[in-house]
């Protein structure tokens, strides 16, 4: 097939479906729309499948194929230099900071990514850049047991352990006990697909040195990983004191000397930086109030610190890789290249318990799902034009309804009515046209407003019941007619509501939405790191409040004018809705490939397939609804040629195909519609020969049929390929039998 595709490849067969097929495609098509100088060249290839499908393996397949291709074209076909290079050196530097070991999969992304590769007229990869959503950060304060952290921490402790140099001052893996790490009994060399973790990092570390990460940088990296560890191992308990005192919190001096590494490491005042743990300042009546926090508030202040710092730092490794890819510059031709889009996003999911990241997940997968549906409909309806057939619309599944509830609907003018009518809130009717996303956007701002809010940590608290049953209330009140929410008396009680997506129904729980949502960082911890003599650690805030700025909207003010912190200023929900609006105008203007990635069983064993998971992984991913669009009219469309020649068996035996036009009949003025002519001849005659014996109803362009009114095995015959309804193909195949 290769040769064949090389020596021939637009009339070449297919190759049978693969990733590299697929990357092929993609580069094939960006380059004929170049060639014919055509506006809308970019393409992009969108992966999805639920974890442990192989979505990272085969994003990397297709970037090493994409890359192959450039460097073939530059003349380096022997082997991978440069820019092509430089883009695959990202996946151990993205997989080592972003990945986990699940109870699906080793090798777990635990973020989307969207990667965009620039190629100049020529076909040379010119540029590249990463962007990333959504990462996991949860993962670093808990984990399920069989899981892991994110891998680059086991990673630095046995590279430690094995005498690495740069590393001496981490602790080893049996005294490293901390939330990053400790959640699990699966540690240091966890992995059940035999990857050792000191190798591991030596491929990290020679990937960040070719982003020109090294020496004092890569200290640095190295530096705050060592914080978030240490950081993680400070625990707190609570202080005595007297009467007409309040009950505090304190560092718990067996893990003193953690939090006092940790503080080293981001080079900031260790009595500074437990104090920010343990007390919350407060600005009341012209003063600053110091209120002493409880031992549980102080762990969460704890988490929230961890969360930021390598949050922070995995945004500016995602940085350090985009300026490495600033690659060539453009060809000596006019035209600016096109370019191809690898999406690498995390599929439908349905958990046990599935908290607010499954909330945005499943919302992204909608989203994907409309844009597939929307590609789908319409590529069915090209087809159908350009073989002259009539178009009869099918009921085709859109997912408008969930999209409404998540993201609301006629918001402007809901707001704009609410402020007319003077009134704090909207109405429940106005609510429900604001969108689930939007109203717990408001409760992050309502909850800290609540008696004892401002000073209690409710709104960094993710086991708080109450302002769960409050939150949940709420959602049942403003959303309870909607046709694809739910929530009975048993879920009310249990704090949880259900939302019918396309791929089914999934419960949510509401514990921990809010503090999720907020993704806060209490204002002294930030103002400590603002201390630091570390540049990197001091621009923290700095960073964050850039992020906070860049999304939409004016962000999020309090409902009596006073104002919040900088850091709660927009919401996780906001920014992932500005990354993915981005996303979807980018994608949009591109021609889409899909890559549905399946998982044949859950024991990771080869050459066993689990039926049932693979109809509801296909079922999830949207490909069943695809197949029942594609059912509704001819699902079966082969060539002419193809056509005659493998049912010319099943006519009678008199059958006679028309002889094709005379060479000098002059039919056509070019040979190969002479051919074409000849093969659809051939074509009819055999579909009205198999008419009687398939009891088959021949369909014309217009709509009319010929022969028994009463047959419903539809067959039309188009200007390249014979279109077969499902009963037709079955009665043909029975004839053949």
């Amino acid at each position: 097939v290769g040769a064949a595709r090389c020596a021939d490849p637009e009339s070449a067969a297919a190759p049978p479906p693969h990733a590299f097929a697929v990357a092929d495609a993609a580069y094939r098509a960006m380059r004929r729309a170049l060639q014919a100088g055509e506006d809308a060249a970019d393409q992009a290839v969108l992966i999805s499948g639920e974890s442990g499908a192989g979505k990272t393996e085969t994003t990397k397949f297709v970037m090493r194929y994409l890359a192959g291709l450039s460097a073939a074209t530059t003349g380096g076909a022997d082997g991978l230099d440069g820019l092509e290079a430089q883009v695959l050196r990202t996946n151990p530097i993205l997989e080592g900071f972003g990945n986990a070991r699940t109870l699906r999969n080793d090798n777990s992304s635990r973020f989307g990514k969207w990667i965009n590769l620039a190629f100049d007229e020529r076909g040379r990869l010119r540029e590249a850049s990463l962007r990333t959503y959504l990462l996991e950060k949860v993962r670093l304060v808990r984990q399920t047991e069989g899981e892991r952290g994110f891998h680059v921490f086991y990673e630095a402790l046995a590279a430690a352990e094995a005498g690495d140099e740069s590393l001496r001052s981490w602790p080893a893996p049996s005294n490293a006990r901390s939330v990053c790490v400790s959640g699990s009994t699966c540690g240091v060399d966890g992995r059940k697909d035999g990857v050792t973790d000191a190798a591991s990092f030596g491929e990290r570390v020679r990937a960040l040195e070719a982003f020109g990460c090294a020496g004092a940088d890569r200290d640095g990296v190295s530096t705050i990983l060592l914080a978030v560890l240490e950081l993680g191992a400070a625990t707190f308990t609570t202080n005595d004191r007297g009467a007409t005192e309040d009950a505090g919190a304190a560092c718990d001096p067996a893990t003193r000397p953690r939090l006092e590494a940790a503080a080293a490491a981001l080079r900031v005042d260790a009595t500074s930086l437990e104090a920010a743990l343990v007390t919350r300042r407060v600005f009341a009546e012209g003063e600053h109030l110091s209120l002493a926090l409880s031992r549980e508030a102080a762990g969460r202040g704890r988490d929230g610190l961890v969360k930021a710092l390598y949050g922070a730092l995995f945004d500016e490794l995602v940085a350090t890789c985009n300026r490495g890819l600033r690659g060539r510059e453009a060809g000596d031709g006019g035209q600016q290249g096109a370019a191809i889009g690898l999406l690498d996003i995390f599929g439908f999911e349905v958990f046990a318990t599935n908290s607010f990241e499954q909330l945005l997940i499943n919302y992204t997968n909608e989203r994907l799902q409309q844009h597939f549906n929307d590609f789908v409909f319409e590529t069915e309806q090209r087809e159908y034009a350009a073989e002259g057939l009539r178009w009869d619309a099918v009921d085709f599944p859109n997912n408008d309804a969930v999209l409404t509830l998540v993201e609301g609907r006629a918001r402007e003018k809901t707001k704009d009515a609410a402020r007319r009518k003077g009134s704090a809130l909207p109405s429940v009717a106005q609510q429900a046209a604001i969108g689930l996303l939007a109203t717990i956007d408001d409760e992050c701002l309502l909850v800290s407003g609540r008696p004892g809010g401002a000073t209690s940590d409710a709104v960094t608290d993710d086991r708080d019941d109450a302002s769960a049953r409050v939150l949940g209330r709420r959602l049942k009140k403003s959303f309870g007619g909607e046709e694809r929410y739910g929530c009975d008396a048993k879920q009310e009680r249990a704090g949880k509501f259900q939302v019918s997506h396309y791929a089914g129904p999934v419960e949510y729980a509401v514990r921990g939405f809010v503090a999720k949502n907020m993704d806060a960082l209490a204002p002294d911890a930030a103002a400590v790191l603002e201390t630091s003599s570390d540049p990197f650690v001091r621009g923290l805030e700095a960073r964050r409040a850039a992020n906070a700025a860049a999304a939409p909207g004016k962000g999020l003010k309090s409902p009596k004018g006073r104002r919040v912190s900088s850091l709660a200023t927009t919401t996780l929900a906001q920014r992932f809705r500005a990354s993915l609006s981005a996303l979807l105008v980018e994608i949009r203007a591109t021609r889409p490939h899909f890559v549905r990635c399946l998982k044949p069983n859950d024991e990771n064993l080869p050459d066993r397939v689990a039926a049932p998971r693979l109809v509801e992984q296909l079922r999830y991913c949207g490909v069943l609804e695809a197949v029942r669009v594609a059912r509704a009219g001819y699902p079966v469309r082969v060539p002419h040629a193809d056509f005659a020649r493998r049912y010319r068996a099943a006519a009678r035996a008199d059958f006679v195909a028309p002889p094709p036009p005379a060479p000098s009949s002059g039919h056509f003025e070019d040979d190969d519609d002479d051919v074409a002519y000849a093969n659809k001849a051939a074509a009819d005659a055999l579909v009205n020969a198999l008419s009687d014996p398939a009891r088959l109803r021949v369909e014309a362009a217009d709509g009319s049929y010929s022969g028994n009114p009463d047959r419903q095995r539809g067959v039309a015959v188009g200007r390249t390929k014979v279109f077969l309804r499902k009963t037709a193909y079955e009665a043909v195949e029975a004839l053949l039998a």
